[in-house]
């Protein structure tokens, strides 16, 4: 199968496509660390369930803040710093069947990284998939533009990265909303799950040929 010329560039989301996380592990740990009587849910709804998390994802806040109120909020200033940010970003793992087929796609082919992440979670997760991102042009991380999936100015900073216009890109993403974000701007896209076979909807959806790994 020849690839399709309309499609140069494809955008991929970072967590849950490419690698796995789990915020519920960090809250447990960092709740271990802040003290007996704190739980995985009160730091889980501190962070996620407030704007926190929105204003650490656009950048409008430090990771060296955020430390800072779980330390405050929960009165625990004798926790270590070091420990506490270990604790909230070490939460991911590899995702090998996308890997695989991010490894199998054609060097012509511009690939772009689109997450919605904040800085602390990104200072864990880059070194893990250094050897997954030398392969992408560009990594489009939300508390660097200042901006988040599901709004449009977010898929454009994208579509500059990608260098091709909406109709020559594919957005692989495993949530709905950030995929019809994406189709809104003319995006081809594709809402990702573990059971989905990538590789052959990449073949025989957009039409693009992936090589052999040897």
């Amino acid at each position: 199968m020849m690839m399709s010329p309309s499609i140069r560039a494809i955008i991929f989301d970072f967590g849950n496509v490419i690698g796995f996380f789990d915020h519920r592990l960090g809250a447990a740990r960092v709740a271990r660390l802040l003290g007996e009587s704190i739980t995985e849910d009160d730091v889980y709804h501190f962070y996620y369930g407030t704007d926190l998390e929105d204003q650490h994802e656009r950048g409008l806040i430090s990771s060296a803040e955020v430390i800072e109120r779980f330390k405050a909020h929960f009165r625990s200033p004798q926790a270590s710093d070091e420990e506490l940010a270990r604790a909230f970003g070490d939460i991911f793992s590899p995702n090998p069947a996308v890997i695989e087929v991010v490894r199998r796609l054609p060097p012509s082919l511009r690939l772009v990284l689109g997450s919605n992440t904040n800085e602390l979670h990104y200072r864990w997760f880059a070194p893990m998939f250094r050897d997954v991102f030398d392969r992408f042009a560009h990594l489009v991380l939300s508390f660097e533009v200042g901006c988040r999936k599901p709004e449009a100015s977010f898929y454009r900073h994208c579509l500059r990265a990608c260098d091709c216009s909406p109709s020559e890109a594919v957005f692989v993403d495993d949530r709905p909303d950030n995929v019809e974000g994406a189709q809104a701007l003319g995006i081809r896209g594709l809402c990702y799950n573990p059971k989905q076979n990538l590789a052959n909807w990449l073949e025989h959806e957009a039409g693009i040929a992936l090589h052999r790994l040897v």
